[in-house]
């Protein structure tokens, strides 16, 4: 799974859930960054990064409309 690191706000999204109610997209280009690495972003997180509560916590409405729906896709 992909990652955007914020470091302006020293928060931290995953690419398929992140959307404007994150907020990362008012941060310039090279304040942020792309990374898979998963041991990379536990470091963060000591040095006070945080997990977005909006993509680490997808929606019910988003599982349902866009999961279930490429699911079912006629």
């Amino acid at each position: 799974m992909k990652y955007i690191v914020d470091h302006a706000k020293k928060s931290v999204h995953r690419t398929a859930f992140a959307k404007d109610e994150c907020g990362f997209r008012e941060t310039p280009m090279d304040e942020r960054e792309g990374t898979y690495n998963d041991s990379y972003l536990k470091n963060l997180e000591k040095d006070g990064y945080v997990k977005c509560e909006h993509c680490f916590k997808p929606s019910f409405q988003y599982l349902n409309t866009v999961l279930l729906g490429k699911l079912f896709k006629k």
